[in-house]
């Protein structure tokens, strides 16, 4: 039962990121804030697997949420927008997702493994 909640916690955290920047920012679903609050939801969900899982043995896990984050967000903002796109703004914003999941990765992968389990 804990290993099932350990492996759902990306998504409470996306959920919840997503719930508190629709009460601060109210996003009609015609604005291109709507667009903004599917790239938080998306953001949290990649950051947050990368972290969670950043075990060696949950490499799967991690892959998986991370690429789904990233594919939805190219998705929703090139190929089938669900709202208004803001093309320079969304794009930018993207490269910076991009960047901060490559960033994460290389912060972890100089982590020893022994760190990440508490292990002396």
């Amino acid at each position: 039962m804990k290993q099932i909640l350990s492996s759902l916690y990306p998504l409470f955290f996306a959920i919840a990121n997503l719930i508190f920047y629709i009460l601060v920012y109210k996003p009609s679903l015609q604005s291109s804030d709507f667009t903004t609050a599917m790239m938080v939801f998306f953001t949290a969900l990649g950051a947050s697997a990368l972290i969670v899982f950043a075990h060696p043995k949950k490499r799967f896990l991690r892959v998986v949420h991370t690429a789904v984050a990233l594919g939805v967000l190219v998705v929703i903002i090139f190929l089938f927008p669900i709202a208004p796109v803001d093309k320079p703004h969304h794009v930018l914003l993207l490269g910076l997702i991009f960047l901060s999941f490559l960033f994460l990765r290389f912060f972890y992968s100089q982590v020893s493994p022994q760190n990440l389990t508490g292990e002396n």
